[in-house]
């Protein structure tokens, strides 16, 4: 089946939701028709991604919800990751992004917490200076969680990404579900 326009891909996200129980968190930083239905919703300045994901990463090693046994097994260099992320925490991140320091916490506790997530990603964050590393470093949060390792987790690229209004998906088995990226517009 195909997604054209927002709606039908917030239609399905809500049926996702409801099925699933699952939270849906937004980073984008316009308070879009999505936006105004999710349960968090993260405003990040444009070209600031990385740094966010750089922050959950953090939260997710300092607060133990890193997966060790999956970083040990399926992952280059998790200890030097981990020493990298050091000191870029929440706070450091809060400057950069604009995103308070509190929501930040809220929503790595939400993911690392969420053992089955899955995320569908769009191209428009990564459409900004050092995009593809901020793209590498939200595809790093499954392997942080271990969520590679869950049927139905994981990451998926939005290859529609200009039809279906979407930006980045986490469809939580019963957790968490996502939308990220700070040039989504809704086309309805």
């Amino acid at each position: 089946r195909s997604l054209v326009g927002s709606e039908m891909c917030i239609r399905d996200s809500q049926k996702a939701r409801r099925a699933r129980k699952a939270k849906l968190v937004v980073v984008d930083p316009y308070r879009t028709d999505t936006a105004e239905k999710a349960d968090l919703h993260l405003k990040p300045r444009p070209g600031t991604d990385g740094a966010l994901a750089c922050a959950v990463m953090h939260v997710l090693f300092e607060e133990n919800y890193a997966d060790w046994d999956y970083l040990e097994q399926y992952t280059d260099c998790p200890q030097e990751l981990r020493e990298h992320l050091k000191h870029r925490d929440p706070q450091w991140a809060s400057a950069k992004t604009g995103i308070p320091v509190s929501q930040i916490l809220e929503f790595a506790r939400l993911y690392g917490s969420s053992p089955r997530s899955f995320m569908r990603i769009g191209y428009g964050f990564t459409r900004s200076r050092n995009g593809a590393t901020a793209m590498h470093s939200v595809n790093s949060l499954p392997a942080i969680t271990g969520a590679w390792n869950e049927l139905e987790s994981g990451t998926q690229t939005n290859k529609a990404m200009w039809l279906s209004g979407v930006g980045f998906w986490i469809f939580g088995g019963g957790y968490i579900l996502l939308m990220w990226d700070d040039l989504v517009r809704s086309l309805s």
